[in-house]
């Protein structure tokens, strides 16, 4: 029917909302280390406290059991959406951490942000799988493709690119079509 049934009343800015597969719980991030998970009824059952000051980007597994997020500092965590306890913490090579993306296995967590680069991590070690250089500016957005062997990345340079994660390139590169809006600000992968 469409109609409006309730609201979410916040403290800091909202910048993001993503639903939890598993369990459809509602899990909002923004202007606040605070990342705080709601039942759908909108009643508050938990909160994540990150070490970033700013949430600016989050993902979850498509299993629903771990949540990444990133943000003003830089810092990449994991956490466990079962316990809300923190998995791993990896800081990367960017001031700002823009946008994070899940491998649909759950294994990796590709981040990328204000410094040009996109950071490949491992999931459960925290170790960078590898380092992706070629954006002349922010990275906005990232998605793993191709059964996780390659990502897809857009930046306010206007230019989406292609990777090869293995081989550490990029494959294909090419500048976004203009329009009166201005920049990409997401791409998606099927």
């Amino acid at each position: 029917s469409y109609d409006f049934i309730n609201s979410i009343d916040s403290s800091y800015k909202l910048y993001g909302i993503k639903f939890n597969p598993k369990n459809s719980t509602i899990v909002t991030y923004g202007d606040s280390s605070t990342i705080t998970i709601y039942d759908l009824g909108l009643s508050p059952i938990a909160t994540i406290k990150s070490k970033n000051d700013e949430i600016k980007t989050i993902d979850i597994t498509k299993d629903g059991n771990y949540l990444a997020c990133g943000g003003d500092d830089g810092y990449i965590e994991i956490w466990d959406l079962n316990s809300y306890q923190l998995v791993n913490r990896m800081q990367s090579n960017s001031d700002s951490t823009l946008a994070i993306a899940f491998s649909s296995d759950s294994k990796k967590i590709a981040s990328g942000g204000e410094e040009k680069v996109i950071d490949v991590w491992n999931v459960n070690s925290g170790e960078q799988i590898a380092r992706l250089e070629g954006h002349q500016n922010d990275i906005t957005n990232i998605g793993f493709i191709d059964y996780n062997r390659k990502i897809v990345s857009t930046a306010k340079d206007k230019q989406v690119k292609i990777w090869d994660v293995v081989g550490k390139r990029v494959i294909y590169s090419y500048l976004a079509p203009s329009n009166e809006y201005g920049k990409i600000r997401k791409a998606k992968s099927f």
